[in-house]
């Protein structure tokens, strides 16, 4: 409780710059160690802007910890109008509250996973010129409109798993038994046999985008971000990973006259290996009837669609609901390895139309 009454107390004083958005203040507010799970709301409200802060009545009544979910949304929409469509990328649909509509997160889950690449500015260069749907509330302010086009359908996705029943301490071990080796080929080879029936790029070009895919790299972005990007060559990394995983796994050299080095193996090996297993546990990799490629929430499936959503500044799987136009948001998604431009390209940004949010 001291931590959340220090929250309180130094409000914004206790950020550092580039710290105060609502999405960044969201993560401590999910991470405060209370029991009472209307203090990680209250507590995070206490950080928030004013304006926000003065439109939530706090209540510790027993009928506010019944229903908890309406000041979920009471504090979801604050933060929609006042920080726009930036709250989109906390939310996932498995870990969502069935009473919520799927645009809000469920604050009272604590984040276990590394967020998705936040960084598609730079895509929307494309886009100043066109003019925006921007959204609205509609329906009985539980639904939101928003405006966007889409990539394409979801035809197949791939739930990435790796055994936890193994020391993942000592990489070398782990590696030498053929373990993760293996698990790790598998998923390369069935991730990459289900895009190459819907690419339609040469092998190089595709190669080179599934390796950056895999480590979610952002090394190419041309935006000022605090983020720290994958400062090597993902491509080339990705060509010793899977030399040297073939090696341990079915002792088979690639046509090489020998291994990678320990050299290499620290160099190349380790730092995409750990980036990659860090980005896909627990996630989905998906491919579209379009050609794309991404990594999304792991309940993405197929018939799920990949929707650049104008103002949110990432693209994200939307799910159709069933005997509606409306649709559930899934979760935020990373696609076709750099975020800016190369998942636009070709694509008639005329034919952007708006979709309902549930």
């Amino acid at each position: 409780m001291a931590q959340l009454n220090d929250l309180r107390t130094h409000r914004w004083h206790s950020l550092t710059p580039g710290m105060n958005s609502a999405s960044n203040l969201l993560e401590l507010g999910r991470a405060l160690d209370v029991s009472e799970p209307l203090d990680c709301m209250y507590g995070f409200l206490g950080l928030m802007d004013e304006d926000i802060r003065n439109s939530i009545i706090i209540d510790y009544s027993l009928q506010s910890r019944q229903f908890i979910w309406k000041t979920y949304l009471a504090v979801g929409k604050c933060i929609l109008q006042h920080e726009g469509m930036i709250l989109l990328r906390n939310t996932d649909l498995a870990t969502g509250t069935p009473e919520l509509p799927s645009w809000l997160p469920n604050w009272n889950v604590r984040l276990g996973y590394h967020h998705l690449a936040v960084n598609y500015y730079a895509g929307f260069h494309f886009l100043i010129t066109i003019p925006r749907h921007g959204w609205r509330f509609c329906g009985h302010k539980s639904s939101i409109e928003v405006g966007g086009f889409t990539l394409g359908t979801i035809v197949a996705a791939v739930l990435v798993r790796f055994p936890n029943d193994r020391d993942q301490s000592d990489e070398n071990s782990i590696l030498g038994l053929g373990g993760f080796a293996a698990d790790f080929l598998r998923i390369i080879q069935e991730a990459l046999s289900l895009w190459q029936s819907t690419s339609r790029e040469n092998e190089d070009m595709r190669m080179k985008r599934f390796a950056r895919t895999l480590i979610l790299d952002r090394s190419l972005e041309h935006t000022t971000r605090s983020s720290i990007p994958y400062e090597q060559d993902s491509y080339q990394d990705f060509l010793f990973c899977y030399r040297w995983f073939r090696y341990f796994a079915y002792d088979d050299l690639c046509g090489f006259d020998e291994i990678p080095s320990q050299e290499q193996h620290h160099r190349h090996v380790s730092p995409y290996s750990n980036n990659a297993k860090n980005v896909l546990t627990g996630r989905s990799i998906f491919v579209t009837g379009s050609g794309h490629i991404g990594v999304a929430s792991q309940t993405c499936r197929a018939g799920d669609i990949v929707n650049i959503i104008l103002e949110a500044c990432y693209p994200f799987d939307l799910r159709p609901i069933e005997g509606s136009e409306a649709f559930k948001l899934v979760g935020m998604s990373y696609v076709d390895g750099v975020m800016y431009g190369e998942s636009l390209a070709g694509k008639d940004m005329a034919n952007d139309k708006n979709f309902i949010i549930e």
